[in-house]
């Protein structure tokens, strides 16, 4: 055995990549793990082009009784994967291991499976967050917003039942002020009425908390009590609450000024979003370094995904401060 390839604290470093609570076994435990966050709003595809048959109103006619139906023709829409690669890494060059304890690498090797869920919640949010000034022709497939690329085959979201939408129809909001009551209610009814009938959750960073808990009011001298009232006072609103039917987390990944609306589906088809993986490199994935001996040396960390929105109706966007137009953040 090379004389040196230990950390600090004398651990070789081959137990630390193959021993039975090694990292290479805890990263194939974490990728038999799907994410909750991604079952709950991306249906998982290959990287191939997804096409869907879409139609504007339903398909059924009164007829007499010896008539036939009139031939419906389904358009298929297409959309096109766009997969990016993500990259992590760990310092883990022959002298920094060698100059820590086993303890610390496997400290430092365990932040990209604790990170791994953040950068995708980043990927899905900027996604959902970016509103027409960031597109032309829904080139990255946002929630509606008024644009509709050639391969989607329409040219204004499709008729639900009674309700008949616009071209110009949109799901990103702004206001010049402080948010209401009736701008959550009023995205919610827009939200429903595309026929998504699935809990709503919504993202908003802690200044927006303090903003809905000033919505409680209970710091006035006449007010009208009632449940949220004070919960609020007493309590406040921790980091998961939920108010008008919205489930509401608090992330600091959403920037100042913005609320991120989405509806979950527990069926893949109805889920808000997709999620692109190339079959043959789905997941965050653990690569050997070149020393055929040490493994963990020089090894690194990738991950292959893009994301599109599936369900365009599913989900909104507010901004809310001093301009009164939305622009989409950037988010980093």
């Amino acid at each position: 055995m090379p004389q040196g390839y230990r950390t600090m604290d004398g651990i070789d470093l081959n137990d630390i990549w193959y021993g039975g609570a090694g990292i290479a076994a805890a990263v194939d435990l974490y990728r038999t793990v799907e994410l909750p966050l991604i079952t709950a709003l991306a249906m998982p595809w290959p990287e191939q082009i997804m096409k869907y048959g879409i139609s504007q109103k339903n398909g059924f006619q009164v007829l007499a009784p010896s008539e036939r139906p009139n031939r419906k023709t389904v358009d298929l829409a297409a959309m096109y994967p766009v997969v990016n690669k993500y990259g992590y890494g760990v310092g883990t060059d022959l002298d920094t291991l060698q100059r820590s304890t086993g303890r610390e690498v496997m400290i430092d090797q365990n932040r990209p499976m604790q990170e791994d869920p953040e950068n995708v919640l980043m990927q899905f949010l900027q996604v959902m967050l970016s509103g027409p000034d960031a597109m032309s022709s829904n080139s990255l497939f946002s929630y509606y917003n008024g644009q509709f690329a050639a391969e989607e085959k329409i040219t204004a979201p499709p008729q639900y039942q009674q309700n008949v939408f616009t071209a110009g129809h949109s799901h990103y909001f702004a206001k010049s002020g402080a948010m209401a009551a009736t701008d959550f209610t009023d995205i919610k009814q827009t939200i429903r009425e595309h026929g998504h009938k699935g809990n709503i959750l919504a993202f908003l960073n802690a200044e927006s908390v303090q903003a809905l808990e000033d919505l409680a009011s209970f710091t006035q001298s006449s007010i009208i009590r009632s449940p949220i009232t004070d919960q609020v006072a007493v309590f406040g609103f921790n980091d998961v609450f939920s108010i008008w039917g919205i489930t509401f987390h608090q992330t600091e990944m959403v920037p100042d000024h913005y609320v991120m609306f989405s509806e979950t589906a527990t069926a893949e088809t109805g889920r808000p979003l997709v999620m692109y993986e190339p079959a043959n490199m789905r997941g965050l994935r653990l690569h050997p370094g070149p020393m055929n001996d040490y493994p963990l040396i020089e090894s690194f960390w990738d991950r292959w995904f893009g994301v599109k929105v599936l369900q365009r109706g599913a989900g909104a966007a507010l901004y809310f401060g001093v301009s009164g137009t939305y622009a989409t953040p950037t988010l980093t």
